[in-house]
């Protein structure tokens, strides 16, 4: 099972993020549907769900680290499952050394097990920071730390997306100078040779007034909101079929290796053959066992490359990044 990772600064709204995902992909989206594993989990999110926009009620925060499990449909086949984590905020910030030491070290071991890691970095934080107030990016390091850590004890890379929350509060000239503070707070992603993709997409839940209270002031309309996880899907189908193509490029050497010794053995003499042994029925089986499972790992190259084409048009809203160059997707 694939294993997504959400960290996040204390308020960024990850508790809301996952909510409103999972009721935007119950839905058919470029014929991706998501299920939960549990049904039990199915009604725990559809409930929290409700109470914001049903009930007008934003969640409390979360205070413990939280599990679900999905599986990932295309046009009604299951194509993938997912573990996704979503850990408190506080738990970036904690020491080992405190009460809840054990949250910090599954955290870091949790980040070295992951496919991908979501990134929530609420809008207040972002504002706080352009307006001056530098002390307000300490989450931001704290977060670009465990990046770096994890990149000391992993060779592979794995994607990120940065999934800027509350992003109805940015007013023209904040979107200007956003990218510059990721680039400035995340710098080791942006290293020439670091092997770092990420990505950086704004996220709203709608547009809301300013409160203080649980009482949500505004219109819900979710924006952009499946696109961190889909990013991370597109991702992993990716190497996918970057995999299948190499196993199908080694077999297809496998088999033509086989036919021309086949062909060599072929053309000995009955003496030669009768001395040294005669191994072309179990090379021609070798050749048929190989031919059977080219032809099934075409058909799965052929389904992922469906899946993979279904979503070229989703990620028009994202800046992509490869070691901080921007990329066209």
């Amino acid at each position: 099972m694939e294993k997504i990772t959400m960290l996040g600064t204390s308020n960024s709204g990850k508790t809301c993020f996952i909510y409103a995902m999972y009721d935007f992909m119950q839905k058919v989206r470029n014929g991706f549907t998501f299920i939960t594993n549990d049904p039990d989990v199915d009604m725990d999110i559809n409930e929290g769900w409700e109470s914001i926009a049903f009930d007008g009620v934003w969640p409390n925060g979360t205070d413990r680290t939280r599990f679900y499990d999905f599986t990932v449909m295309f046009k009604s086949r299951p194509i993938m499952e997912f573990s996704w984590c979503d850990y408190r905020g506080g738990a970036i910030m904690d020491r080992t050394t405190q009460e809840n030491a054990q949250d910090v070290i599954d955290l870091q071991d949790r980040i070295n097990d992951s496919s991908c890691l979501i990134v929530c970095i609420g809008a207040d934080t972002i504002k706080s920071i352009l307006s001056g107030d530098n002390r307000q990016g300490r989450d931001l390091r704290r977060l670009n730390n465990l990046i770096v850590r994890y990149a000391a004890n992993n060779k592979r890379r794995i994607p990120i997306m940065f999934a800027m929350t509350k992003a109805d509060l940015y007013t023209p000239q904040d979107q200007k100078q956003l990218l510059g503070v990721i680039n400035s707070y995340f710098s080791a992603l942006c290293e020439e040779g670091a092997g770092w993709l990420f990505a950086v997409v704004p996220v709203t839940l709608g547009q809301f007034e300013s409160s203080n209270g649980s009482e949500i002031r505004g219109v819900v309309a979710p924006k952009n909101i499946h696109i961190p996880v889909m990013f991370f899907l597109h991702s992993i189908i990716k190497e996918r079929i970057r995999a299948i193509k190499s196993k199908l490029n080694g077999m297809s050497f496998d088999k033509h290796k086989y036919r021309q010794e086949v062909k060599y053995k072929q053309g000995r003499t009955w003496w030669d053959k009768l001395w040294n042994g005669d191994n072309t029925d179990s090379l021609n089986d070798k050749i048929s066992s190989l031919s059977d499972e080219e032809k099934n790992m075409s058909l799965q190259l052929e389904d992922l490359e469906q899946v993979f084409g279904s979503m070229k048009d989703m990620f028009k809203v994202c800046k992509i990044f490869y070691e901080g160059r921007l990329m066209s997707f």
